[in-house]
């Protein structure tokens, strides 16, 4: 019986820690709702999250299709992909005092925690925010400091839309002006609990005059201060219910474009689970397409560096001036998030000009690296017209071609080097230089 009672102790031991130890914020990256956000004021669709005071919080997620709106990552406040997931909040914390004196307007969001901190223990409490960059127009553009979480016995609100902000000193918040548009910036801190809190309000607890705002002078357009929020925890200290370390620790990620399409290239620090990545182009930010796919390094602290080229034609080139591209990374067990999109503008790494032309054609060719090229002029029945060779250096090139031989008609120019090229063009002793 003693053997029996002391393995019964050891699993109810082992069973709590396991609760204690466990994130006590529900739905923390904002991934469950009620239904899909379709537009602002409705961080209350987001399971478990509510509004204290009349201010308007926003709610984000990817099921909302329309661009400038409430969708992830391209919405009405910016370019942003979740840290986690598919859905964050979002919410004002100051507004500059020379355009709105005495206005003090905030937004807050609030959730109950899954269950009472306990007296004399300490907290880890985090989260992550991202400054909003005011793409559709909104009167954002601006940053702050003071963003901060309170954690209370019961839960603050008032009925005002224009009230002062809540009358309470959060617990964390940063001393620092986050201005980040690109990264999730972590605000984090410990609290030792006297026994009882069970809400967590987040926003901005200070006026507008003891707040610092900065990202330049403030305009009407440009008046306030705008964070998306994600990946929120409250846990014991010690424990490991704070949600961990992206799989990824991505340094940077470019691109540029090439003869043969846009080269697209990201380094990577540490890897934990990484399957492999999903390279996805856009026109437009908003509408995805898959490109290709790139394998991960699995489980790694080493340095990786990644490359893909998408081998875009000169025509789907020429008729893309602008390109977005973002990364996809999914874990083996099917788990994924993404990176912040990029734009790889004016991709035509081939043109000519003027077309029509009279006696001499403009060649412009982007070069991945010095090379030798020939140039060579067809007409519609492929016969061969001219052939020139040349000499071209790593990046822009502008050549010409003397074409006053040519008699009036189409023409295929036909670029051969390291990669193959190719463009009509029309021979008209009427066109201008």
């Amino acid at each position: 019986m003693k053997k029996l009672k002391l393995f019964f102790g050891i699993v109810l031991v082992v069973f709590t820690q396991e609760i204690v130890a466990q994130n006590l914020v529900p739905n923390p990256s904002f991934e469950t709702f009620s239904s899909c956000p379709i537009g602002t004021d409705e961080i209350a669709k987001a399971t478990f999250w509510v509004m204290p005071t009349l201010g308007t919080s926003d709610y984000y997620n990817s099921c909302d299709p329309s661009a400038c709106n409430v969708s992830v990552p391209a919405n009405l406040f910016g370019t942003q992909a979740a840290r986690t997931g598919n859905g964050y909040a979002g919410l004002y914390t100051y507004a500059s005092p020379s355009i709105y004196p005495g206005n003090d307007y905030r937004e807050y969001i609030q959730a109950q925690l899954v269950s009472a901190l306990i007296g004399g223990t300490t907290y880890n409490i985090e989260f992550y925010v991202s400054c909003a960059e005011d793409v559709c127009g909104v009167t954002c553009g601006l940053s702050s400091n003071k963003l901060g979480a309170y954690i209370s016995v019961t839960a603050p609100s008032n009925g005002s839309i224009t009230a002062p902000p809540l009358p309470f000193i959060p617990q964390v918040f940063s001393a620092a002006t986050i201005n980040s548009t690109t990264v999730w910036t972590l605000i984090s801190g410990t609290y030792m609990a006297t026994g009882g809190e069970q809400y967590i309000t987040i926003g901005n607890f200070s006026n507008d005059v003891s707040t610092t705002g900065g990202n330049g002078p403030a305009t009407a357009a440009k008046a306030m201060a705008y964070y998306y929020i994600d990946d929120v925890c409250v846990t014991p200290q010690g424990g490991s219910g704070c949600l961990a370390a992206l799989p990824i620790e991505l340094f940077s990620f470019k691109g540029r474009c090439e003869s043969n399409g846009v080269k697209l290239f990201w380094t990577s620090a540490t890897e934990t689970n990484n399957d492999y990545f999903t390279v996805e182009r856009s026109s437009d930010g908003v509408n995805w397409e898959v490109a290709g796919t790139v394998d991960g390094g699995g489980n790694s602290s080493a340095i990786h560096n990644y490359s893909f080229t998408d081998q875009l034609s000169t025509l789907q080139l020429s008729n893309l001036p602008t390109v977005y591209y973002r990364l996809k990374q999914t874990d083996f067990d099917g788990k994924h998030e993404y990176f912040t999109p990029i734009v790889v503008e004016s991709c035509t790494p081939f043109t000519v000009f003027p077309n029509p032309a009279n006696s001499e054609l403009a060649i412009q060719i982007f070069s991945e690296t010095d090379d030798e090229i020939t140039i060579e002029v067809h007409d519609v029945i492929g016969k061969l017209i001219l052939s020139k060779s040349a000499s071209v250096t790593k990046g822009n090139n502008l050549l010409a071609l003397d074409i006053s031989s040519a008699s009036n008609g189409m023409y295929m120019l036909k670029i051969s080097g390291s990669s193959f090229i190719h463009l009509k063009f029309i021979k008209s002793s009427g066109a201008g230089q």
